[in-house]
């Protein structure tokens, strides 16, 4: 068995590969540089994505990590990138095995370009959104064995998930948070997935999606492209979600007159907030883009951008390059120059805006008197007159080039409650993205609501954030703080244990929360996660 994360030792063995260094850690996920152990076949570099082992013992993040991966392994085109392997750790965790690629992501470039005060050329921009364009239509029209369609739905086409290799290739990432029809998994009506600034906005408000939400997203990165500015940007990701479903659709051209008026219809129709209004394609988008670069006598080669990462980044390639001619081990200098991301750092957190993190909040006990029936209310936090609980913002910016595994959000149709999980199970540490946009709503004094919990059956004790809840469900919890990620455990012997993610958002309303606690079959009970 690999040694834990806290104190492992490289290289180690994992399935074929041998690990040879962490490169990033997300919620969900753990990313490794690896190297094919097949005993005297080429010396080949692989990118291991794992899940955590804390995870491997929930057979729901199992099944929907094993089904996401065969889906990403089923994808053969150019401009995304290649599964190999798919396979299961000594600790019943599942892993998947990537082509490593040498090059940088979309949101290094934008910070590079914007250090430099420069943009992307227009042309490499309509070249690279046109590539992902192609990959997306490609996702879209999969099938299955029976020639069914499987209707898959990137969700995530953001600056992290598109890189541009060091010779020249545009790849598309991270598939993980895909969802298609024949995902063995039972998600909620109304998930929404992705990072806030590039979702659509039937995505913001949790409805069906088709692959048109994904052409938002590539129209997002298409203006952010060719204007060098963030096009959904606010002080609160609240009002990101807002200026998306309500704002007014942008023109790069009100930036920028001299912006080419044809492109700045094909950005316009990619943004269309109805899904009907826009094009009904990654495929006619792509057409639109070549169109125009032809008319415009456009030509990106892949030299041409090979020799434009070349200059953007001259000093991490010479570093390399120092390397490879010193006859140092590749693998170990990539694994030595990679920014490494802190354990806990939200991976899917939008570039710059704070995420906040929640202090202990502690249980205080029933009012005297208090009884313990149908109707019992249990107070979060101590009485009153009490300091209220702070939450301090964390800002984390380590831009990671590499796959990440981001979870699912389920948005109540009133924005009442959000719910983080995945196939009735939660998805533990998944995209805390919405939740930077709700604490501002804790901001504004008093913020509390309540929380009445049921379970069925009834009777389950109940943990918030780590502490018991004196009376057991069904009971409404008191005084819970607004804004901020909660984690509700519910247990009942014989049972599998429930765990929700949620934040509270209506101030003094009561949020019901529904938990189904399905019975096991040996009837023993299991420890959850706190």
């Amino acid at each position: 068995m690999p040694p834990s994360t806290d104190a492992r030792t490289y290289p180690f063995p994992l399935g074929r590969y041998r690990v040879l260094g962490r490169l990033a850690t997300g919620g969900m996920a753990e990313i490794f540089l690896a190297r094919v152990d097949d005993g005297g076949g080429p010396d080949r570099l692989v990118v291991l994505k794992r899940m955590l082992p804390a995870l491997a013992s929930q057979p729901d993040f199992v099944t929907m990590f094993s089904d996401e991966a065969r889906l990403a392994a089923g994808m053969h085109h150019p401009s995304i990138v290649q599964t190999f392997d798919v396979g299961r750790d000594e600790q019943g965790g599942c892993y998947l095995a990537m082509e490593h690629l040498h090059g940088q992501d979309l949101r290094a470039i934008r910070r590079t370009l914007h250090a430099r005060r420069r943009t992307l050329p227009i042309d490499k921009a309509v070249h690279v959104v046109g590539q992902v364009l192609s990959a997306l239509q490609y996702a879209h029209d999969l099938r299955a064995a029976d020639g069914s369609p499987l209707r898959v739905v990137h969700r995530d086409v953001s600056p992290q998930n598109v890189l541009l290799t060091y010779d020249g290739a545009v790849k598309l990432l991270d598939f993980g948070i895909a969802r298609s029809q024949g995902h063995t998994g039972k998600t909620r009506t109304g998930t929404l997935k992705g990072k806030i600034g590039y979702m659509s906005p039937e995505q913001c408000r949790g409805e069906a999606l088709d692959g048109r939400s994904d052409v938002f997203s590539a129209a997002v990165l298409l203006y952010e492209l060719t204007t060098g500015r963030r096009l959904y940007k606010a002080a609160s990701e609240y009002e990101v979600l807002k200026r998306i479903v309500e704002g007014p659709v942008p023109s790069p051209r009100a930036l920028d007159p001299a912006y080419p008026a044809d492109l700045d219809r094909i950005v316009v129709r990619g943004l269309a907030k109805a899904p009907e209004r826009r094009y009904q394609s990654a495929r006619e988008m792509a057409e639109d883009l070549e169109v125009f670069a032809n008319d415009a006598n456009m030509l990106v080669t892949p030299l041409a951008l090979s020799t434009f990462l070349e200059e953007m980044f001259e000093e991490p390639l010479a570093a390399f390059r120092a390397a490879r001619d010193g006859g140092q081990d590749l693998a170990l200098h990539l694994v030595a120059s990679a920014e490494i991301a802190d354990e806990g750092v939200d991976l899917e957190a939008s570039d710059g805006l704070p995420v906040p993190t929640a202090a202990d909040r502690p249980l205080a006990a029933p009012a005297a008197g208090s009884g313990a029936s149908r109707s019992a209310r249990s107070p979060l936090g101590p009485p009153g007159g009490a300091p209220s609980i702070a939450w301090t913002p964390a800002v984390r910016a380590h831009p990671v080039p590499l796959l990440v595994m981001a979870g699912l959000i389920f948005v109540s149709s009133a924005m009442g409650v959000v719910y983080f999980q995945h196939a009735g199970r939660p998805a533990l540490a998944a995209a805390r993205a919405v939740r930077g946009a709700l604490a501002s709503v804790g901001q504004r004094g008093p913020a509390t609501g309540h929380l009445e919990v049921v379970t069925s059956p009834p009777g389950a004790a109940l943990h918030l954030d780590g502490r018991a809840v004196p009376a057991r469900a069904p009971t409404t919890i008191e005084a819970v703080p607004l804004g901020v990620d909660h984690l509700l455990v519910a247990e009942l012997p014989g049972h599998h244990p429930e765990v929700r993610h949620l934040v509270i958002h209506r101030q003094g309303a009561t949020t019901r929360v529904e938990l189904q606690l399905l019975p096991r079959p040996d009837g023993a009970a299991v420890d959850p996660p706190r």
